[in-house]
């Protein structure tokens, strides 16, 4: 149902009654709408664009990005990746702890985290073992050499 134009604010029926008398104004009219609303949204773009780069998660990506280089660096010389590390890292707290919560603690997706606790029982960093009850569950806990390399 079209809304009839006597049900509109006056200074909007006088737009639209004018607008049918003079049809070259309504062009006019449409274009400079146009314009306008197209720097109200550029400008709300901007706006956006600003906020995000100021946000939170941002500034704290900046930081990691400034930070973690010294770290990947000392990582590299140990033969480590940074997720490695953090896997190693819990371990270090846990002598053995469920692969889920591995992967909620590490920040790791699980389906990564297999490539990764791959690579370290591979190097003898790592151990895995399955649930006696329920084989679905999987543990990882760290060997005696993965203990070693806490102290260096």
């Amino acid at each position: 149902m079209v809304t009839p134009v006597a049900n509109f604010p006056r200074h909007w029926r006088n737009f639209f009654m004018s607008s049918i008398a003079q049809p070259a104004r309504l062009d006019i009219s449409l274009i400079f709408i146009n314009i306008l609303i197209i720097n109200i949204l550029t400008k709300a773009f901007d706006f956006a664009m600003q906020a995000f780069s100021h946000s939170l998660p941002m500034m704290l990506y900046r930081t990691l990005d400034a930070v973690m280089p010294r770290f990947r660096q000392i990582f590299s010389e140990f033969g480590l990746t940074e997720q490695q590390w953090r896997v190693l890292r819990v371990l270090w707290q846990h002598e053995q702890i469920a692969f889920r919560e591995l992967a909620d603690l590490t920040l790791i997706p699980p389906p990564s985290l297999v490539g990764v606790v791959d690579r370290l029982t591979k190097s003898g960093l790592a151990r895995r073992r399955r649930s006696i009850s329920d084989r679905r569950n999987v543990f990882v806990r760290r060997p005696a050499r993965g203990r070693r390399w806490r102290q260096k």
